[in-house]
């Protein structure tokens, strides 16, 4: 068990502890504006769905759906994506993927998949 964060509250009748535990997506607040990320080191495999959808799978065994925007020509061809992680994440607005021949491709969400769910649908 990782703990991210803990919060202690005083009140007159207790002393209580929160704890919150580490989540492979998270929530950022930079210059007012919230980001989705996701904590690389969380990755243990991946699954190009499409040309505009990768799946992560992560060490909690949950699965993160990244869709990139517009598209990335010939990432479902090729299976293939690279990334530089900056503070170990990859946010949603800000970062990029690559294609095997270089391309960048814009992350513009990141979110859990259903449990059980289906590849993501493409689009022909």
């Amino acid at each position: 068990m990782t703990i991210k964060s803990k919060i202690l509250l005083l009140t007159p009748y207790a002393f209580v502890a929160v704890f919150f535990m580490a989540s492979p997506l998270l929530a950022d607040q930079e210059n007012g504006e919230a980001s989705q990320c996701l904590e690389t080191d969380t990755i243990i495999s991946y699954m190009v769905e499409s040309d505009e959808a990768v799946r992560f799978t992560l060490a909690d065994n949950k699965n993160v759906i990244m869709s990139l925007k517009p598209h990335c020509p010939q990432l479902r061809f090729h299976g293939y994506v690279s990334f530089t992680p900056v503070n170990g994440k990859l946010c949603a607005g800000v970062d990029e993927i690559k294609t095997r021949a270089g391309l960048p491709c814009r992350i513009s969400g990141l979110s859990y998949a259903q449990e059980g769910s289906d590849p993501v649908e493409t689009t022909p």
